[in-house]
């Protein structure tokens, strides 16, 4: 038998090469058996199902990735992980360890489903809260579910939500519950009410009760970023099951340019009748380069949830009500540096584009906050209203960094309690894809440690590894389904 020459040896080994890349490229294409595994170390390398498939870990002032380990030092972290189809959940698998827990009790992570709203459908890694409570309070696994009792009075969660405990002795961690929301003693409004400038996006409710839902607004494109996909808007109105009952909308104004000139005035209103008492969620979409202006409202109850652009162009003085326990801020122009008075305190904001945050001394049901500056981002764990008399607030108290637990009774939580591993800690977290927002093949993935400030220059938590095990249709099934 006539051997093979050295040359032919070496084309052979080269072909098998490249054919055996094919394949694994096409198996990472199609993932045949519907099921793949990505992992992360800071330092690691690995070809089929590694490193490269993540996006960088952002901003890079939150994360310091100098040593063997990730390291967040602020709050949020968001990274990418590009998928070469769409897969219907995740698990992913994290080794970490936090550094002062009771200072920053919670971590978390989370997947994009809004890319408008920024909203990120939020997973626990870990609640030190939960955590220490679960030793201190009685407790019961209920199918997936933590109850926690400061003295026991119910057999299991179903029990409980049969029988509500009084308003402020319950609260939620990682769980919804429908409840029916009732103000009693409630007067429909009748006054046109008129509401400060806001920027981007914004959610709020609306208690209705005997009257219309009423709410008109003008939008104006400041025209100075220029977004490849306009700037239409979108306003969706859901009831008492969350599901939408009113859609309005304006497409793009057609206007390519950034030249920092105004549009026209565009309005929408809304006027819906017939409407059974209870609370109505309202999902003003749009980028932020639409400005809500001339705001009105007949609604006596109002509250916005969590955040607001105030754009306030003319530096005037804006009152605002909430019931969080705290205040983050933030000033997208210079002429916005200063001070927002908190109650009888005050929260220095002495640059741009840098988030600050601070509690209330001796925070109250509802606390008050004053904007005098242009252009402030406020957050908040609860809601904001712009009256003293619209506030309320529907949903049940969440078990949150800033939490008060006074009063606190009886907690509900949809909870893995992380494994310990001497010095770090493994949490595994099962993540729903089927909402997810997928753009050019990436999915959007956040941590975030709420209260951790880049500035202080503090570690919040340490990553050795990180894995996300995707799982969807086989190709079998996928074939089956397109036979059928």
């Amino acid at each position: 038998m006539k051997k093979l020459s050295y040359r032919l040896k070496i084309r052979l080994i080269l072909w098998s090469i490249v054919i055996l890349a094919v394949f694994a490229l096409k198996y990472l294409a199609i993932v045949p058996y519907g099921k793949i595994t990505y992992t992360y170390h800071q330092n690691g390398h690995n070809l089929f199902g590694g490193k490269g498939f993540f996006g960088n870990f952002t901003p890079l002032d939150r994360v310091d990735t100098k040593g063997d380990n990730l390291k967040i030092i602020g709050d949020s972290v968001y990274f990418s992980l590009f998928t070469p189809r769409r897969f219907e959940t995740a698990k992913m698998t994290i080794v970490y360890r936090g550094f002062d827990y009771e200072t920053y009790p919670i971590i978390e992570t989370g997947v994009m489903v809004d890319p408008i709203l920024r909203n990120y459908h939020l997973y626990p890694i870990f609640n030190y809260i939960i955590d220490r409570l679960s030793n201190e309070w009685k407790k019961k696994n209920d199918n997936g579910l933590v109850l926690l009792q400061k003295e026991k009075k119910f057999n299991d969660v179903a029990e409980l939500l049969a029988n509500l405990p009084q308003s402020g002795e319950l609260a939620f961690y990682n769980y919804q519950y429908n409840f029916p929301y009732q103000i009693t003693d409630y007067k429909a409004g009748a006054q046109v009410v008129n509401l400060p400038d806001l920027r981007g996006t914004y959610q709020f409710y609306a208690y209705i009760d005997n009257e219309d839902l009423n709410f008109s607004v003008d939008f104006v494109d400041l025209n100075r970023n220029l977004d490849k996909n306009g700037d239409p808007v979108q306003i969706y109105v859901y009831g008492h099951d969350k599901k939408a009952i009113a859609e309005y909308s304006l497409p793009d104004d057609g206007d390519k340019n950034d030249d920092e000139k105004m549009s026209e005035v565009r309005n929408i209103n809304i006027k819906i009748s017939g409407l059974v008492a209870g609370v109505y969620k309202i999902e003003v979409k749009t980028s932020d380069d639409l400005v809500s202006q001339n705001i009105k409202t007949t609604q006596s109850k109002l509250a916005f949830i969590s955040r607001l652009w105030l754009y306030n162009p003319s530096s005037q003085s804006i009152n605002l009500w909430t019931d969080g326990a705290f205040i983050r801020a933030k000033v997208n122009d210079p002429a916005g540096v200063g001070k927002i008075a908190l109650d009888s305190d005050y929260l220095a904001i002495p640059e741009t584009y840098k988030q600050y945050k601070m509690s209330f001394i001796n925070p109250q049901k509802i606390n008050s906050l004053i904007v005098s500056r242009p252009e402030t981002v406020v957050e908040t764990s609860g809601v904001f209203s712009f009256s003293v008399d619209s506030l309320f607030n529907p949903a049940i108290k969440k078990i949150e960094a800033n939490t008060d637990l006074d009063g606190i009774k009886y907690i509900v939580a949809n909870y893995n309690f992380p494994v310990s591993l001497g010095i770090w800690k493994k949490a595994e977290v099962k993540m729903d894809l089927s909402d997810v927002y997928r753009e050019k093949g990436n999915i959007n993935f956040m941590i975030s440690i709420p209260g951790l400030l880049a500035e202080n220059n503090i570690t919040g938590a340490e990553i050795k590894s990180l894995q996300i095990e995707l799982t969807g249709k086989s190709l079998i099934q996928k074939i089956k389904e397109y036979v059928q």
